[in-house]
């Protein structure tokens, strides 16, 4: 036994390293493939997820993907004025007819869409300006799909912007601006087609008084 190990040792040794080795290269394998979760990988750009930046007369929109979990879904609306200190008010109505935000006619106040919020919060300052102005947000965590009803009614005279934000399943993230003017009082409407389908861009429309 002694002269059969002696003549086989330096074999021996090879099969206790190369096992050593490949025990090593498993486990950093392992390592690297947890530390590269899916929620961290930003998915480089294609035709279907990024389509850049248009603008109309008053109107933008750009689409892009973010860092994040990927399967939720978001519809968010932010209304404010360019020089003024207050905000546009805003209500919108779902494909269900459920309600959010202020109603013009009755000046009451709607929470009927699950996992909605509508608050005021304030603008950065203006640049050049040094200003800080008041902004309405509205909204939506995992919005039906279908079309919505958004009013945005004056406060005030003046020019507004009115931002929408939306998120789909598969992390594209799509924002649309408005510039528009508006009398205190008046109410705009707008129309809103939201897909939560990636490559699917939301649209919104004004409704014609």
């Amino acid at each position: 036994m002694t002269a059969l190990l002696k003549k086989y040792k330096y074999f021996i040794i090879l099969i206790i390293f190369a096992s050593s080795i490949s025990g090593y290269l498993i486990y950093y394998g392992y390592q690297i493939k947890n530390e590269l979760p899916s929620s961290e990988i930003i998915r480089p750009a294609t035709p279907e997820n990024r389509t850049g930046q248009s603008s109309t007369s008053g109107k933008s929109s750009e689409f892009y993907n973010i860092k994040g979990l990927h399967n939720l879904t978001s519809l968010t609306f932010y209304a404010s004025f360019q020089d003024k200190p207050v905000a546009p008010e805003l209500f919108l109505t779902d494909p269900l007819s459920r309600r959010v935000g202020v109603d013009p006619d009755t000046n009451q106040f709607f929470s009927e869409i699950p996992q909605s919020s509508y608050y005021e919060d304030e603008i950065g300052a203006d640049e050049g300006t040094g200003k800080i102005g008041p902004v309405k947000v509205l909204d939506i965590m995992e919005p039906m799909e279908g079309r919505y009803q958004l009013q945005i009614v004056g406060t005030a005279s003046g020019s507004y912007n009115l931002i929408t934000r939306t998120e789909d399943r598969g992390g594209g993230v799509q924002s649309i601006t408005i510039e528009g003017v508006i009398d205190e009082g008046v109410v705009s409407t707008f129309g809103v087609n939201y897909s939560s389908t990636p490559g699917t861009p939301t649209k919104i429309e004004q409704k014609e008084k």
